[in-house]
Formats: C-alpha cells, structure tokens, sequence
C-alpha cells in the first residue's frame, strides 16, 4: 500500500499563507502554534479522510483547526486528499465551491 499524499490548488494556498502572515504580524509564536495546528489537521486528514464530516450534496469533508477560526476543506481522492481551501469560519460559506472544477482535478 502506498503512502497517500496531500494536493493544495492554488487558492488554499495562498489562504494559507495569508493567514500565517496575518498570525505572523501578531506575533511570530502564533503563527508558529498555527502551522502546527495547520499540519497537525493535515497528518489527521491523510491518515483518518473519512473522520470529518461530509458538507451535505458534495464529495467535500470540513475539518477544523484546534484553536483557529479556520478550516480546511477537501476532498478525498483514491491517491490523495485535494485541499480545497483553507477556509476563515466567518467568511462566507461555500464560497469555494468553484473550485472543485478546477484543472487537474479528476
């Protein structure tokens, strides 16, 4: 069996680094507890893709950040988990949605 992998499309990736440069600005220890809670989400969601739960009429899961105002929202594909969006929980929801057509998305 192999090692599954993580795939960011481009706009999770630029809210990611958005908010650790908004956590950085606030202090360099917070960004610091943000990335880990980031990559601690991360390890959970390619090792348990089915913990979280399903955002009704899509293939789309949701999981929270322990201690952030965020979530990240994917997919879990046969090979890798697809991150959808690294998502603020106050802006507004589904607005990612567009994305699931995004090129090299099966």
């Amino acid at each position: 069996m192999s090692e599954r992998s993580s795939i960011f499309g481009l706009a999770a990736q630029l809210e990611f680094v958005q908010a650790s440069e908004y956590y950085r600005n606030i202090s360099p220890q917070l960004k610091q507890k943000f990335r880990m809670a980031f990559d601690t989400a991360l390890e959970e969601i390619i090792v348990f893709p089915e913990a979280w739960p399903q955002i009704e009429g899509t293939p789309v899961r949701t999981r929270q950040l322990r201690g952030f105002p965020y979530s990240m929202i994917y997919v879990d594909d046969p090979d890798a988990v697809y991150i959808v969006a690294v998502a603020h929980q106050q802006r507004e929801p589904l607005y990612w949605r567009e994305r699931l057509e995004e090129p090299g998305r099966e």
